[in-house]
């Protein structure tokens, strides 16, 4: 993950563009640390015209139980961070969303995205369900999209479509698409009243993860 700062706003880049921006440990300890920066904002976004094409598969090469059970708590810290710290995390989606990305574009208070950016939960074709979409993307994007999503792992849906759906809130071609969720971020950050209507939105919210064995 690349740190830049943007302002007052930090600007975390997934950037390993040679996996689509596949996100492995080093990643999610990236986003744990840009998280946990001195800013008043954070911007998530890809490098490359990607945001994220997922998880890395190389690493559900899992020993045991354990290292699975201990992959899917630091899965667990990371959403819940981003859903915790006192101050806005936006989402800037380009490219591919899918799986880890469209989890993480949910778990962001706002997200915001390129018309041509696609979002889709291919996990159960690879024999795993996402918890974070489950648990959250009902309130989003409601019952039906968050089943047909998770549950074919097929159908893939396009940036217009997440705008109507209520994933992500504006659309922006290229370059305007950065300088716009950095805008709002900062924007959401002038508040007062910010740090606790976060809260209360995300109230609850980790329900999803309750239900993996």
């Amino acid at each position: 993950v690349r740190i830049e700062r943007r302002g007052p706003v930090v600007l975390a880049l997934i950037d390993r563009p040679a996996r689509r921006n596949a996100a492995d440990l080093e990643v999610y300890a990236g986003l744990e640390e840009a998280l946990s920066l001195d800013a008043a904002a954070c911007v998530i976004a890809g490098s490359g015209g990607v945001f994220s094409a997922g998880d890395d598969i190389a690493i559900f090469d899992f020993g045991g139980r354990g290292q699975a059970t201990d992959f899917l708590t630091r899965v667990t810290r990371l959403f819940e961070l981003v859903e915790s710290v006192p101050r806005p995390v936006v989402a800037a989606v380009r490219g591919y969303a899918l799986g880890f990305g469209f989890e993480l574009a949910l778990a962001a208070d706002v997200a915001l995205a390129e018309p041509g950016s696609r979002f889709g939960l291919p996990e159960i074709t690879l024999g795993a369900a996402p918890p974070n979409a489950i648990g959250r993307g009902v309130d989003v994007i409601g019952r039906g999209w968050v089943r047909y999503l998770a549950l074919s792992g097929r159908r893939w849906i396009s940036g217009p479509e997440a705008l109507e759906l209520g994933l992500v809130v504006e659309l922006h071609d290229g370059d305007a698409l950065l300088s716009a969720a950095v805008d709002l971020s900062a924007t959401l950050a002038a508040a007062p009243g910010f740090a606790l209507a976060k809260r209360m939105l995300n109230d609850g919210a980790g329900a999803g993860y309750r239900a993996v064995p």
